[in-house]
């Protein structure tokens, strides 16, 4: 009689041999109790030394050196060896095979997905649901969540991403990258003033400004300073905004920049990326490590 256990650590059930007492996963016990019987039921077609264990021969082979693999004739299809080439035959795999081959020419004129054959198509059009997110505003329905929350940002004057080459500001972050990608490119060259090699003219042209007295962006609010717009847009929405755009979806506390909510959601998953090298003390935060090395270790780094 088998006896079976639950791992609940994760959540596997565990089968107990009854010849050596070994608690084994339920579907791997066959195989173990193989090692017991003397059964070995794969062999190597080149050697034909013989294992009881597929993923031994699997091991074996490889001392073999690379071999040519096996093309079946009727789909083309390659395979390691002989036994791998006469199970695929016998399951029928050459049919699966094809049908994969097959190219995908049924289109959803809704959601654009693709389907090899007509009657897929006319099923996913019957029971999938198109309109499951709606936009309040247009009306507009979607499918996916992300696809609707990008689409909410179109009528919203919210630009949150701007480039660190010019400083234009972009609703979205794939905006900006578009941007970047067209705009600026990379065309290395380098500051005659420092010898800092840039990806681009125009991002030389942005860093030169930090060799510079001039300051032409100035706030309405307070009267202070910028070189960069991108600087001015960071001042008034630290200094003269109350607005906090990014909520945390675990504790509801709010900020004012994604970066910053990125860096509080550590403190709920308990990440602790940050690691000492010299007592092994870990931290979600590299700030917190700086801390620590000067504290403790009175070391800077």
């Amino acid at each position: 009689m088998i006896e079976y256990n639950i791992d609940i650590s994760n959540r596997a059930v565990m089968g107990k041999c009854n010849i050596c007492g070994k608690y084994i996963t339920k579907n791997n016990l066959p195989t173990h109790k193989k090692l017991h019987s003397g059964e070995k039921p794969y062999s190597c077609d080149i050697c034909a030394k013989s294992f009881s264990r597929r993923i031994d021969l699997t091991r074996h082979i490889k001392i073999h050196g690379p071999r040519k693999k096996l093309e079946c004739s009727n789909c083309g299809k390659k395979l390691l060896n002989q036994l791998s080439l006469d199970r695929h035959i016998e399951r029928g795999m050459c049919e699966k095979t094809k049908l994969f081959k097959t190219e995908k020419k049924f289109k959803c004129d809704i959601c654009s997905v693709l389907f090899r054959e007509e009657e897929n198509l006319i099923k996913h059009q019957e029971t999938f649901v198109h309109d499951k997110y709606t936009c309040e505003t247009c009306g507009k329905s979607f499918y996916r969540k992300k696809a609707h929350e990008r689409h909410l940002k179109c009528h919203s004057d919210e630009k949150p991403y701007s480039c660190d080459l010019c400083g234009i500001s972009f609703k979205s972050e794939n905006y900006d990258k578009k941007h970047k990608e067209m705009v600026h490119g990379e065309k290395p060259v380098s500051c005659t003033v420092c010898g800092k090699v840039v990806k681009h003219e125009r991002y030389l042209k942005y860093h030169m400004v930090t060799h510079s007295e001039e300051r032409a962006y100035s706030c309405e609010h307070c009267g202070q300073t910028f070189r960069r717009p991108n600087g001015l847009q960071k001042h008034k929405m630290y200094h003269h905004s109350d607005e906090r755009p990014y909520s945390c979806d675990v504790c509801g506390k709010a900020f004012k920049d994604k970066q910053t909510l990125d860096k509080h959601k550590n403190i709920h998953n308990k990440a602790e990326h940050f690691r000492c090298d010299i007592c092994t003390r870990s931290f979600s935060f590299m700030s917190a490590l700086k801390r620590h090395y000067q504290r403790v270790h009175k070391k800077t780094k």
